[in-house]
């Protein structure tokens, strides 16, 4: 029967029973406009390195908690960089060279957070018939095309006496140099854990590593300043879960790396070992480095900055100063 054709006391039910539910739609279709929208992700990206490893301990264990964190894996350190110069990423785990680099380049970020110092972790190996650096002139060194693996390369040339001129450089992502090595593509490779341990099960030996070169070699968090400003929350939640997973190891060493090796792609004992030429930093390390007047960083930036201009790896001078960021780690422990 059509509604006009209702007696009067059905057809006012039924309009009432409408106009409610109309009313009903559009107050939810206002309110859902009212609703702030989906916190964005603070986006971090790192690659394989074991120094990177407590932000996933971080993260499978729940230390972040709701905070809205994501980390991004990348195969190699030259597309993580890449990532950072694109603005897909907000955060980045990366040497404190490719950090200097990266500010020549004029790219607006700040160091937020000390991650480690390599004293041995990162390292050159080459063929068991290559007994010395010496011995490396005239033979095909890998590395990645990144500042570290430059710096690297450098570094144990000139302990020899020897230029980058003496030998062949041939670029190998870090992804590939177990590859290169089993199929005789190079002679030698600067190389980093976990690829370091296996390629020393695979009879390679060790010439040169960062513990010759103490404090030379530290990885860093570096945030865009947006990141800092605007995702206060999260950069703090970042910063807590870093130091309760070095709580984690050191309560429980085996625990945590028994959750660490299976992505490292290395036995629990080999997490263990290569823990012990790699110093995670904790808080005193970072409000040291960071928040210390003057910070430490500072002169250990400055002295690496000289070393890289000297050897052509910087065309010029960072403002060193202007990169450290030390209010993430004041506000932490307020």
């Amino acid at each position: 029967m059509p509604l006009t054709h209702l007696p009067r006391t059905e057809y006012s039910a039924r309009m009432y029973r409408s106009c409610i539910g109309l009313l009903g739609l559009l107050a939810a279709f206002l309110l859902s406009g009212c609703q702030p929208p989906p916190a964005s992700p603070l986006r971090i990206g790192t690659n394989v390195w074991q120094g990177y490893e407590p932000l996933y301990l971080a993260r499978d264990q729940g230390y972040f908690g709701d905070s809205p964190i994501r980390l991004v894996e990348y195969t190699s350190a030259t597309q993580l960089l890449q990532a950072f110069r694109n603005g897909a990423i907000d955060g980045a785990t990366l040497t404190l060279d490719e950090t200097l680099q990266l500010a020549e380049d004029g790219n607006d970020f700040s160091i937020a957070l000390i991650l480690d110092f390599s004293h041995g972790a990162d390292a050159l190996l080459a063929r068991p018939g290559i007994a010395s650096l010496a011995g490396l002139r005239g033979k095909r060194v890998g590395l990645e095309n990144t500042a570290l693996g430059a710096f690297m390369m450098t570094r144990a040339l000139q302990k020899a006496g020897m230029t980058p001129q003496d030998i062949i450089p041939v670029t190998v992502r870090v992804d590939e140099h177990e590859p290169a090595y089993r199929e005789g593509r190079v002679d030698a490779l600067v190389t980093f854990e976990p690829a370091r341990s296996r390629l020393r099960a695979l009879g390679a030996k060790e010439l040169f590593n960062s513990g010759d070169i103490p404090n030379e070699v530290m990885d860093v968090l570096v945030l865009r300043r947006s990141a800092i400003a605007e995702d206060g929350d999260s950069v703090q939640a970042l910063l807590r879960g870093w130091f309760r997973s070095l709580d984690f190891i050191r309560q429980d060493a085996r625990g945590a790396a028994g959750k660490m090796a299976p992505r490292l792609g290395i036995s629990a004992d080999a997490v263990i070992a290569t823990f012990r030429e790699l110093r995670l930093a904790d808080r005193q390390h970072n409000h040291a480095m960071l928040t210390q007047d003057p910070p430490q960083l500072l002169q250990i930036a400055g002295n690496l900055q000289q070393i890289m201009r000297s050897n052509a790896l910087l065309r010029g001078s960072v403002d060193v100063a202007g990169l450290i960021e030390p209010d993430p780690m004041r506000i932490l422990d307020k």
